[in-house]
């Protein structure tokens, strides 16, 4: 499957039913994301990360790139380790031909790294 990494773009993440905010981060030229949740906040068991991105609407030009504005999606994902502190995730668009059943031009996911963080 073909992945692009999604760079510069502006991640917020809430740490969700409880609603606390715990980083606002960019993304890499990689498309990968790194925060820590501060010590004062409680990670339980069933908690999970609302992860809300913006992301960069380009118009390509000859020789150019113009911004045209940005777009936002949400993803959920289930904290694997509420001991941990230190998280790494990478962004990710799929190219609509990479898609199985494709109803738009593409989708973004987002995959975890976390087994290298210590």
């Amino acid at each position: 499957m073909n992945v692009e990494p999604v760079s510069l773009a502006r991640v917020f993440i809430e740490i969700i039913p409880a609603n606390i905010p715990v980083a606002d981060v960019e993304t890499n030229a990689d498309g990968e994301f790194h925060f820590s949740v501060p010590t004062w906040v409680k990670i339980r068991e069933n908690d999970d990360f609302k992860i809300t991105f913006f992301v960069p609407i380009k118009l390509l030009l000859p020789k150019k790139e113009k911004i045209l504005g940005v777009e936002s999606h949400t993803i959920i994902i289930p904290i694997d380790d509420y001991h941990r502190r230190d998280f790494v995730y990478r962004l990710i668009y799929i190219p609509e031909n990479d898609l199985v059943k494709a109803e738009n031009k593409g989708a973004f996911a987002v995959s975890g790294k976390n087994s290298t963080i210590t």
